[in-house]
């Protein structure tokens, strides 16, 4: 009995301590410098590394957190194509490794002379167009462009849902309790390994729940990057 006072009580205090919508709130405050750094620091970071959902092979807890796996793998990939963005502007002129968005599309007007042309996709994206002949490297800058904001156009649309997808799940992942948990089958001696990969669960989702404010704000930067960037040559 002893045992299953200490167990519930570490229970309550753990799932306390993971509340997420608190945990979200300290997320946000480490989140701010974060969203003021340059992507390619981002590639790096913790939301990348972190967004890790893990079983914790009792089946009723697992068919509770896998339903986060799609929304939290949607938040991974959006990530990574924001982060190479940048990068592949960069790769495509020839820049070092680094160098801001806007100085590589800076850069690029530069090197095009005046014949780059800003259009606005169908869906309100800018886009890029060689209003006349321009070298090999300025067409590469032309089309890595127009890639990037493909791709974050995609992934802006699909984080949309994300957040009440995650916010779904840890409502549900809130309810788990000592009698929940016993019914699984759950010892007392497995349950500290329980615990621990519930408190995990719980600070991805709420990690995960932030970052598609994060990330809209990043693909937006970019977009008004060319935009002011290329703001004389709009058509």
């Amino acid at each position: 009995m002893r045992r299953f006072i200490v167990f519930a009580a570490t229970l309550a205090l753990t799932l306390g301590l993971s509340d997420v919508a608190e945990a979200g709130k300290r997320g946000k405050k480490g989140k701010g410098k974060k969203a003021q750094t340059e992507m390619a620091a981002e590639q790096s970071g913790p939301s990348t590394r972190a967004l890790q959902i893990e079983r914790t092979g009792v089946d009723d807890v697992d068919a509770v957190f896998m339903k986060a796996k799609d929304p939290v793998d949607t938040v991974r990939r959006s990530r990574a194509k924001v982060n190479s963005v940048s990068t592949n502007l960069n790769t495509a002129l020839g820049l070092a490794e680094g160098t801001s968005f806007a100085d590589a599309l800076g850069d690029l007007k530069q090197r095009a002379e005046g014949k780059i042309q800003m259009v606005t996709s169908g869906e309100g994206f800018p886009k890029l167009e060689a209003s006349d002949a321009v070298p090999e490297d300025v067409q590469r800058g032309i089309t890595a462009v127009n890639t990037g904001v493909d791709d974050a156009g995609k992934a802006k649309t699909h984080l949309e849902s994300v957040p009440d997808k995650l916010t779904a799940v840890s409502d549900e992942a809130s309810e788990i309790s000592l009698e929940s948990l016993t019914n699984s089958g759950v010892s007392p001696l497995k349950a500290p390994k329980v615990l621990k990969q519930i408190k995990g669960n719980l600070d991805t989702l709420s990690m995960a729940k932030d970052e598609p404010m994060a990330l809209t704000d990043s693909i937006n930067g970019l977009f008004q990057d060319i935009r002011t960037t290329f703001a004389d040559a709009e058509g």
